[in-house]
């Protein structure tokens, strides 16, 4: 690890909290633990974060308690508690671990509080503190809910050499688990060479595994039938660390047992092997032994499940919760050695299609879907017209994978960060779950973006990947710059509502508010002015929102405020409520507010609106047909020839057409394919890697 790279990176993080501080009107502090955060969601570390501070200073008698936010996981069944350590100096200091202790003791002690239900006479109903305080109080008296309790903290500071391991605790018979993580070792996880996890089965309370090794030419394999305690064990210490990111991600929103896997822990073990498909796992290194000339797995480095992570999780719960004995149970395992070096392109791969047979579908793997793929090449070809007497085009940069625009700008000379940050302001960027934020909010679905970023956008994204399917020209470059221009208009609604007096005075919700004014007002559009469109391409090309449309936020900002606090409401925690359908129904029900006419200036007819989408489908074609047509040449002629004899020898069915583009490309240079011919040949190629044609 170079030390440079995690001083620019840490730099960069900071930069980032300080721009979202700014423009979120709040402390630096509270904007450092989100972009931390988000970093770690991205990963599927933690899920649907909430800021929820809380501080109790020490007095006779009490202790120091403290958290910052928390998260709960119902497929894990844990819930996260987020405290931070943050400096913010130019310099970063060494977190210790007496520090790191004492952090985590007054973390302690807010729980310990919680399960005493002290702090309910403390913190304000209104507080997001209190919802997790009530959530404790709830889990400690009903310990059967919860399975640990975890604490993360979260730094800018260097780790000690001397946190290696800090041991997990019990409070009131819940077990706690404590994580650290400093800026460096975020910085290893996102460059994919953070610590190597070295799993030795006889640590997990495991024997040697009989395995049959497979050698497939690229990657070696085994087969092998893995004990269910040892999987139940890994489990237990390991959670959902153990399953790759993508997994975890899906799994993080859904129930932790499969009811048809309990059945038959429960009733009949000894078919579960017969019964059970089994799990499809990876590993950097296998640990082996051979013993009179049978192959023995002992132990694997950075084991990740792909594929059966809810069998995992159910073995583990059933053992937990029913009592059930595991001993008979054996889990079908197919494991794929990939060297480190490769593992970050290898295994997402891997992963995606060893799960294209069951629920988790291509929508958990968005970040490599065409859509997004899309949005990252708009991203990096749509100019912005200069702005504020600048002499200088700029772009906004999409995200697939958090940590994109740091990672484009490290290793750089000073001068060439320079140049990245004019051509890339940092103002500019945004992520896959900004776009489904800016999204869902305009599509009216409130209720769904407050439930989290991660729930929002697998909403998001599986609600695209359905539509993608039948209408794929309908994403294109107008979509693209139509979504830039409701990212304009919501960074704009979270800077007036930041600014209004009314909500200088409570301090709290602007999330929720900025959602549910933004699909309030796309639905108060839709029934009064249903013959006209607000004019994003106007927003695109100037960068701002125009004062119209800024006018009437102030009064719906304002209403959606009043609403989502009204006492009549059915649940008492706000941010609770503002997850519901129920509240978005209510608010609609009863707005009667009418937006002036003056709007219209902002508008396009309906007409005009669908003749730009018309034209952008057209648009979108040719620049398909160039892309083909680029693909066919940059292939070469000999590997055309290639896959000709690859064809008629597994005598796939082609068109006639097909063989007289594919005649003309064995040409090339002296003959070129046209457009329709190099869209033949593209939807050629993809049938004959479907057969295992190797590129």
């Amino acid at each position: 690890m170079d030390n440079n790279d995690v001083l620019q990176f840490r730099n960069a993080v900071l930069d980032e909290a300080a721009l979202y501080a700014e423009a979120n009107s709040e402390l630096k502090y509270t904007s450092f633990i989100e972009v931390f955060i988000e970093y770690l969601a991205d990963a599927g570390f933690i899920n649907d974060f909430n800021l929820a501070h809380y501080r109790r200073p020490f007095k006779a008698g009490r202790r120091n308690a403290r958290v910052d936010g928390y998260s709960e996981n119902a497929f894990e069944e844990t819930i996260s508690l987020v405290v931070a350590d943050f400096s913010g100096e130019a310099t970063p200091s060494t977190l210790t671990k007496t520090d790191a202790l004492q952090t985590f003791r007054e973390c302690s002690a807010f729980v310990e509080e919680s399960f005493a239900g002290n702090l309910r006479v403390e913190i304000d109903k209104s507080e997001p503190a209190y919802y997790l305080s009530t959530t404790l109080l709830y889990f400690g008296r009903q310990r059967e809910r919860i399975r640990k309790i975890k604490m993360l903290l979260v730094t800018d500071k260097i780790r000690s050499a001397a946190i290696k391991t800090i041991d997990s605790e019990e409070i009131s018979g819940i077990p706690i688990e404590y994580t650290v993580w400093t800026i460096d070792r975020l910085f290893d996880n996102i460059r994919n060479d953070g610590e190597t996890r070295d799993i030795l089965f006889k640590d997990y309370g495991g024997e040697p595994i009989k395995c049959l090794r497979i050698e497939t030419g690229l990657y070696p394999g085994y087969m092998c039938a893995m004990p269910g305690n040892l999987l139940a064990n890994l489990y237990e210490k390991l959670d959902t660390e153990l399953l790759e990111g993508n997994i975890r991600s899906f799994l993080s929103t859904k129930v932790a047992v499969n009811s048809g896997i309990r059945k038959t822990i429960v009733n009949e073990p000894e078919k579960f092997f017969i019964y059970n498909n089994g799990i499809s796992a990876t590993a950097s290194e296998a640990h082996t032994v051979e013993v009179d000339g049978q192959t023995y797995l002992t132990g694997l480095v950075d084991f990740q499940i792909v594929n059966g992570g809810q069998t995992t999780a159910s073995l583990y719960n059933s053992r937990f919760k029913d009592k059930s004995d595991l001993s008979a149970i054996f889990v079908p395992m197919k494991l794929t050695v990939v060297e480190r070096e490769k593992s970050k392109e290898v295994i997402p791969l891997i992963a995606e299609y060893a799960n294209t047979q069951n629920k988790v579908n291509a929508a958990d793997f968005f970040s490599n879907h065409e859509f997004c793929v899309k949005m990252e090449r708009y991203s990096r070809t749509c100019r912005v017209s200069p702005q504020n007497g600048a002499q200088y085009d700029t772009f906004w940069f999409f995200e697939r994978a958090k940590g994109q625009y740091t990672q484009a700008q490290l290793g750089k000379t000073a001068a060439q960060i320079r140049e990245f940050q004019l051509r890339f302001p940092k103002n500019q960027l945004f992520t896959k779950t900004d776009l489904a934020k800016y999204r869902n909010s305009w599509d009216r679905m409130p209720d769904t973006v407050s439930k989290g970023a991660q729930t929002n956008f697998q909403k998001f994204a599986d609600d695209i990947k359905k539509e993608y399917e039948t209408k794929p020209n309908e994403y294109n470059e107008k979509y693209y710059k139509d979504t830039i221009a409701l990212g304009i208009i919501f960074r704009a609604v979270e800077k007036l509502v930041s600014d209004q007096e009314w909500y200088k005075l409570q301090q709290g919700y602007r999330a929720q508010i900025v959602t549910y004014a933004i699909a309030l007002f796309s639905e108060l559009m839709s029934t009064q002015y249903a013959k006209y469109s607000i004019d994003f391409q106007k927003i695109w090309n100037t960068q701002t929102v125009p004062k119209q449309i800024l006018k009437e936020f102030e009064s719906i900002t304002r209403f959606v405020n009043d609403s989502i606090n009204d006492p009549g409401r059915s649940t008492i925690n706000v941010t609770q409520w503002c997850k519901r359908a129920e509240c978005w129904k209510r608010m609609k029900d009863s707005c009667t507010y009418r937006i002036g006419d003056t709007i219209l200036d902002c508008c396009i007819s309906r007409e005009e609106s669908l003749a730009e989408q018309a034209s952008a489908r057209k648009e979108i074609k040719k620049d398909i047909g160039i892309m083909a047509e680029t693909m066919v040449v940059n292939y070469g002629a000999d590997n055309w020839k290639r896959l000709h004899e690859f064809v008629i020898e597994r005598h796939i069915a082609v068109s006639p057409e097909t063989v007289s583009a594919l005649k003309i490309a064995e040409q090339l240079p002296l003959k070129i394919p046209n457009s329709y011919q190099a869209k033949l040949l593209s939807r050629l190629l993809d049938v004959a890697l479907n057969e295992g044609y190797k590129k």
